[in-house]
């Protein structure tokens, strides 16, 4: 309501106070008595009678007027204030009333009673009226009770509106915080995309400086496009868009990609990164590989992000017993010795928008909705996670999720062998020592790269050569390459040795080639890993690898309709097929498109990406109207929708449409193969 300008709210309630009474049925002195419920000050809270005796906003007030026998309001007044109890006698109208007040023990609340003299004299005698006043006062302080109770329910109600009231406040100020760092986050690898790419066309004649310039170019790109992704999934959540899809898959690719797309900025920071397996069984299992991805990368980008130069990150994979027949339980557990997160952020930091203020932190970037977004969908995939923190020594995350088992693990079994595995970490060592046991071969642990080299020695002039060796790259008294030089002096050519690391080789691949190292393992091995690994360097039974230019063959001949609106993403997709062999023919919009499909030859087309949003007519129509021409092909050919839509509904509008693909922009030229490989292979 408002009143003289000012708005105010309200909560009431109506009852009937006589109702109260019926219920308590209160009789006594013919219904003559009246009570009332006051302030100490008087103002009248509650009254028992439709007809009173005294009238008015306030009971004292009204009594001043009126001539007392016995006591006074003053002195009511001053029993109120020292909590005093007195009989008093008042004349009201001409008629001679019995005044009792007592505190009813709620704020300052008094209760008072007038009954006219006559009644309680022709009745019984002062000592009974006292006995039967007591008893009203008894009733009356259950009334009051009720009417505490209802202030306390009202007050509940204010309190609740109130929290709510806060909270939607905290809720806007972490929005506004949101979007003021959302500002800061956008503008940063915008800035350095501007920047980068105007320092790299003043130095054209300078490849190193042009290639490190687009390097970062990508890298800024990529931060940009996690932010948006970032919103787009807590808004998908948020909606009840977002939907597991479990599928067989590989726990081991899962991994190797995660290595894949944190390994760049581990280096880049100089970090010890390391990745240890625990009673691994099953590898093939029934889950969301995805979803299952964005929870471990968010983890251990956060690892990477918070943890200084120079530290160690850890992730830690356990299979456990399911007590859920046919499942298998994993533990997934990622671990640094970063800045640690204080004990106040921890209870808010799977929060929607919170990020942690900390001058530590203030200048890393992230959308502040990655831990949110890790929580709703382990909770989705019916799984636990949790955290363990201390500020200045590091953080660990744990997570725990239940995977239907897809099959029985293959029974891996190599030939009788003897294999020397050095890794300073133990737990490394253990691990594929057991799985090697498990293949029933014979391994032997070194934790350095000087007792490798001994025991490789040993073994040497004892005439039982190890058949097989890994070596970690990274060892702290000497490296793989090094202990690969050495050992080389004592084993001949045909012992295979490997270096073991989580990172990439590249850099060191024409050096540990001359150093007598025949190839390259990446943590983590699995079983299958390490099987494979000895397969091909052992017993030579793997297949040769496709020659790299392979995959740029696959579009050799292929003629590709490209219908995209903007003139830069039309470049782009041009320059990648044409790259790629492709011959590429282009339309504006969606008319155009379907204009030229129909009047090309059958078959004149393998393939056409069709972007969504157009003008004079959008891929979705454009799609429909391809399908339903009567040409032999307009069926079979497929097509690709290449959109910035990349909502759940997005896909099956495109499916609707007769799209046989959905590619989201910005497009990821390795999802793009891939789906085209479906359909020319």
């Amino acid at each position: 309501m408002t009143i003289h300008g000012k708005t105010f709210k309200a909560i009431g309630a109506a009852y009937n106070s006589r109702n109260i009474f019926d219920i308590l049925d209160i009789k006594a002195f013919d219904g003559r008595a009246e009570l009332y419920i006051t302030h100490g000050n008087g103002v009248v809270l509650f009254r028992t009678a439709q007809e009173h005796v005294m009238t008015g906003y306030n009971l004292f007030n009204s009594l001043e007027e009126e001539r007392f026998s016995r006591g006074s309001v003053h002195q009511l007044r001053e029993n109120i204030n020292t909590g005093h109890q007195q009989l008093m006698t008042v004349q009201i109208g001409g008629q001679e009333y019995y005044l009792n007040h007592t505190p009813v023990g709620v704020d300052d609340w008094q209760l008072t009673m007038l009954v006219p003299v006559k009644v309680v004299s022709g009745r019984m005698q002062q000592s009974t009226f006292i006995t039967s006043a007591f008893f009203l006062l008894i009733a009356a302080l259950i009334i009051a009770a009720f009417i505490v109770l209802y202030t306390d329910s009202a007050r509940k109600v204010l309190q609740a509106e109130e929290s709510a009231r806060k909270a939607a406040e905290g809720a806007n100020l972490a929005k506004s915080q949101f979007l003021s760092n959302m500002s800061h986050d956008i503008r940063t690898p915008m800035n350095a995309i501007i920047g980068m790419t105007k320092i790299a066309s003043t130095h054209m004649e300078e490849p190193e400086k042009v290639s490190d310039c687009l390097r970062k170019i990508e890298l800024s790109g990529r931060l940009l496009v996690g932010l948006i992704n970032d919103i787009l999934d807590m808004s998908r959540i948020e909606s009840g868009k977002m939907t597991l899809n479990n599928d067989t898959a590989s726990l081991v690719e899962v991994m190797e990609n995660l290595v894949g797309i944190t390994q760049p900025t581990v280096r880049q920071k100089n970090q010890n990164f390391n990745i240890r397996l625990h009673n691994i069984v099953h590898e093939k299992l029934v889950f969301d590989s995805l979803r299952l991805s964005q929870i471990l990368i968010n983890l251990l980008g956060n690892a990477v992000k918070f943890t200084p130069d120079g530290g160690s990150i850890s992730t830690e994979v356990t299979e456990l017993p399911s007590q859920k027949a046919g499942y298998a339980h994993f533990l997934f557990r990622v671990s640094d010795n970063g800045i640690g997160i204080s004990p106040e952020f921890q209870k808010n930091m799977f929060t929607s928008f919170m990020r942690e203020r900390d001058s530590r932190i203030d200048k890393i970037e992230g959308s502040g909705l990655g831990m949110a977004i890790t929580k709703m969908i382990v909770d989705m995939m019916g799984g636990t996670i949790e955290v363990e923190s201390e500020l200045g020594r590091g953080s660990s995350f744990t997570v725990e999720l239940d995977f239907l088992i897809d099959e029985k693990p293959e029974e891996l079994i190599l030939p009788a062998m003897h294999i020397l595995i050095a890794d300073d970490d133990p737990d490394t060592c253990r691990s594929a020592s057991d799985f090697l046991t498990e293949m029933r071969v014979a391994a032997d642990m070194a934790l350095s790269g000087s007792k490798a080299v001994e025991m490789a020695k040993a073994a040497h002039d004892s005439g039982n050569d190890y058949q097989f060796i890994f070596l970690d790259w990274k060892m702290p008294d000497l490296g793989g390459v090094e202990a690969a030089k050495s050992i080389r002096r004592y084993v001949g050519e045909e012992v295979p040795i490997l270096i073991i690391s989580a990172y990439d080789w590249s850099g060191i691949e024409l050096e540990a080639n001359a150093a007598g190292v025949n190839g390259f393992i990446q943590k983590p091995f699995f079983k299958s890993t390490l099987y494979g690994c000895i397969q091909k360097y052992y017993l030579g039974q793997e297949a040769e690898a496709p020659a790299p230019q392979q995959e740029k063959l696959i579009l050799t001949g292929r003629r590709i309709l490209l219908v995209e609106d903007n003139e830069i993403n039309q470049e782009i997709a041009r320059e990648w097929m044409t790259e790629l062999g492709a011959q590429v023919e282009t339309a504006w919009n969606g008319r155009e498109a379907v204009e030229r499909f129909g009047s090309s030859p059958v078959g004149y087309y393998d393939l056409i990406l069709m972007d969504i949003q157009m003008p004079v007519m959008n891929g979705y129509d454009a799609a429909k109207a391809i399908r339903a021409s009567d040409r032999r092909d307009a069926r079979s050919i497929p097509v690709f929708a290449m959109t910035a839509d990349a909502f759940s509904e997005d896909i099956a509008l495109a499916k609707a449409a007769g799209m046989n693909s959905h590619l989201a922009k910005p497009l990821d030229l390795t999802v793009v193969l891939r789906e085209i490989k479906k359909y020319f292979e």
